[in-house]
């Protein structure tokens, strides 16, 4: 954290509004970087006060479940992103105004109160009507290739990176309208501009590159679940337990075999 304030001026570049200089790579990863700095400075925050209150004997939530840059989908960012607060949004906003059946425009409603709860300006209000838009196109593709003829095609994979890199740079524009400062018009002007044109797809092949290395780590991150839930002893209920008698059989220690693990993670998976 201190290595990045002392290096990386992202935060006042934003606040002076000193873009006219920057390319369109550079203001792209000012952007980048700020968003950076906001979740490592909330990490820090949350981290140090949940752990004084895990020692005291209290389990809390923890507020920053995956960095932003191994996040894909907007559904799955914002519930790893500030998790207390999306859980009491879900709770208190999301469900009274009738959740997944009102969600096209509910969403609407949910990120106008996040953008004023943040504060009462324009620039966020922009921020949060984009996200909330980009939402319609995730859910209409989720609901589509969602089905299971869809997942076992081969290249299923690469129709989701292909999504995802969309969604990535969705919302690196909707950041950069919503804490860019007031020289917004301009950064767009420039990344809508033909040598933009030439960068945005240049970062839209290697946004799909880095996604199949996400695949990859959600892949692994399904195997040590697994192998967890394998090595976990059945609970054993109070009362119904008897002691083993010579008599009885004694328990298999032959282990599953592989197509059965594999149908059982796979059934995780989905």
């Amino acid at each position: 954290m201190e290595l990045m304030l002392h290096t990386v001026h992202c935060v006042a570049v934003g606040k002076l509004d000193r873009w006219d200089g920057f390319s369109v790579y550079e203001i792209s990863m000012m952007g980048y970087l700020r968003l950076t700095f906001i979740w490592l400075k909330l990490l820090v925050i949350w981290r140090f006060a949940r752990f004084w209150a895990m020692a005291d004997g209290l389990e809390t939530v923890e507020n920053m479940r995956r960095c932003m840059s191994n996040n894909y989908s907007l559904q799955q960012f914002w519930r790893d992103w500030h998790c207390s607060y999306n859980r009491w949004l879900v709770r208190y906003v999301y469900i009274p105004l009738g959740g997944r059946k009102t969600s096209t425009w509910n969403v609407f409603a949910v990120f106008t109160f996040v953008a004023l709860w943040h504060d009462l300006t324009l620039r966020l209000l922009q921020w949060a009507w984009i996200i909330a838009l980009l939402f319609l196109p995730e859910g209409l593709a989720t609901w589509y290739f969602g089905r299971p003829r869809w997942a076992a095609r081969p290249y299923f994979r690469f129709l989701c990176s292909a999504g995802g890199a969309l969604n990535i740079i969705g919302m690196m524009i909707a950041n950069l309208v919503g804490f860019g400062g007031d020289g917004v018009a301009g950064m767009l002007a420039k990344i809508f501009s033909w040598n933009g044109a030439a960068f945005l797809a240049t970062a839209y092949v290697l946004f799909n590159a880095h996604l199949q290395v996400m695949f990859e780590w959600r892949e692994l991150e399904y195997r040590r679940e697994y192998r967890a839930r394998e090595c976990r002893p059945a609970p054993i209920e109070m009362g119904t337990a008897a002691a083993p008698s010579a008599s009885s059989p004694a328990p298999s220690s032959v282990p599953a075999s592989p197509r059965s693990r594999r149908a059982k993670a796979a059934a995780h998976r989905a």
